[in-house]
């Protein structure tokens, strides 16, 4: 059996991977670097023995390629740029050659001291709100994120507060169960660096980093009735994106009011994507990816200007925070989207007074033309347009979103893909009890206008 093992091992993964045809994935700045390299690895010292050559040339080019992926995924500041979900994706195997290495030859050559690895835990840990639910842009789902890599990041950190909510998860079916059960294992071994005590509650209620992704998470506590608020920059056109930069989510009262849609299912996707010529990977302006209901900016909650797509190449950069006791917010750029449809368009959100949601738009028309400007927010919540506002209302709790700073025209839309004249429309599936509301405002040549938006219980 070990003869079989070893001969599989080396003939059908270490010898392949010198082939250039198929190790495109090592220049990739994604989890392909990550994935391929960790089983590549894993390989390599578990055969070492057997054909040392050719397993240190396969170590020596996972510590080369992997190097700048795991800098640029995680640096500066620990955030993963493809999202919760994929953070499990990436970083569990990510862990698990790092702690190969170090168990097999003691040491990782240097790949943990990355900019923003070790702090990648504290990002994990705030995506999901006090809903329950993760803050799930691009094609990111809304929880059952398996955690394995945690118990490292804990072990490296001495942080138990990371384990708050993994002792809630540890009982779960899908914590045993889930599609890298076999690979818990690895939570135990980095278990075992952890100094005994109490998983205690984070003390940390706000976190923001740059990178890839540029985000802001904050939160007024760990409970279910506590408010939490998330938002993103970036590029839409990045691994996995949708057109949601400056698109945000907010729990208050164990509701989640501003929701993001979760991914529809891939295989349906590509299915219907090769028919009609098209590809669900294609992140290019034109590609029919920004044509699905899910994956546009109109169904984000973010803005639109004159009916157009973002433009998927801008990069939405994070240009100030702010954590204090009365205001805890982030401001982005969103200008580059518009591609001149708008000479400026500054959003910051805010929870303030760790009572109530606020969005400031600071918009400015180009000087040649006007600006059709649509500001949306995706809800589970029934709305109901009035002359203040429009009213929220889910499990019996009413909010009012209201806006201030200049005449808004309320809306709401349809949130049936098949209501859209839309060429993915045969296999881009509805998703029942949500609905889309917000406001359209019109901008005159060169006008400038600051929208306050404000979510407050009614």
């Amino acid at each position: 059996t070990k003869a079989e093992v070893v001969r599989a091992l080396r003939d059908y993964a270490l010898k392949p991977c010198r082939d250039k045809q198929y190790t495109w994935w090592y220049k990739r700045i994604g989890n392909w670097n990550q994935v391929c390299n960790a089983g590549l690895v894993c390989s390599a010292l578990a055969i070492y023995e057997h054909c040392p050559e050719l397993a240190q040339e396969v170590i020596d080019d996972a510590v080369k390629t992997n190097r700048p992926a795991i800098e640029g995924i995680y640096g500066p500041d620990g955030a993963y740029p493809e999202g919760a979900t994929y953070w499990g994706f990436g970083t569990i195997y990510q862990v698990l050659m790092l702690t190969a290495m170090e168990n097999a030859i003691g040491y990782d050559f240097g790949l943990s001291k990355a900019p923003g690895f070790l702090e990648t835990g504290t990002f994990q840990i705030f995506t999901t709100g006090t809903s329950g639910k993760a803050f799930n842009f691009a094609d990111n789902v809304l929880g059952g994120n398996y955690n394995y890599p945690l118990w490292y990041f804990v072990a490296k950190k001495q942080n138990p507060s990371m384990l708050f909510k993994e002792r809630e998860l540890l009982k779960s079916a899908n914590y045993r169960n889930g599609g890298h059960k076999g690979l818990i294992t690895l939570s135990i071994r980095n278990a075992m660096d952890i100094k005994p005590g109490k998983s205690v509650t984070p003390f940390q209620k706000f976190y923001s980093a740059q990178g890839k992704t540029p985000i802001m998470m904050c939160r007024t506590g760990w409970d279910k009735d506590d408010l939490y608020l998330g938002i993103k920059g970036g590029q839409d056109g990045y691994l996995h994106g949708h057109q949601d930069c400056g698109s945000f989510v907010y729990d208050a009262y164990g509701i989640r009011w501003a929701m993001d849609y979760v991914r529809q299912n891939y295989d349906i996707i590509e299915v219907g994507m090769k028919k009609i010529g098209g590809k669900l990977a294609d992140y290019s302006q034109d590609s029919y990816r920004w044509k699905l209901f899910r994956n546009n900016c109109r169904q984000h909650n973010t803005l639109t200007v004159n009916d157009k797509d973002h433009n998927v190449t801008a990069f939405v950069n994070l240009t100030g925070v702010e954590n204090t006791s009365e205001r805890m917010a982030a401001t982005f750029d969103l200008t580059p989207l518009f591609d001149g449809d708008l000479a400026k368009a500054e959003r910051t959100a805010a929870i303030c007074n760790e009572s109530y949601l606020e969005v400031k738009d600071v918009l400015v028309a180009p000087a040649d033309r006007s600006a059709l400007v649509r500001w949306t927010f995706v809800t589970e919540a029934v709305p109901e347009i009035t002359a203040d506002g429009i009213i929220l209302e889910k499990n019996g709790i009413k909010m009012l979103l209201k806006t201030e700073g200049g005449k808004v025209n309320y809306r709401t839309w349809s949130s049936d893909p098949k209501d859209y004249d839309n060429p993915v429309k045969d296999f881009d599936e509805a998703v029942p009890g949500t609905y889309i509301c917000g406001y359209e405002v019109n901008l005159p040549a060169s006008a400038e206008m600051t929208l306050v938006t404000t979510l407050k219980k009614n």
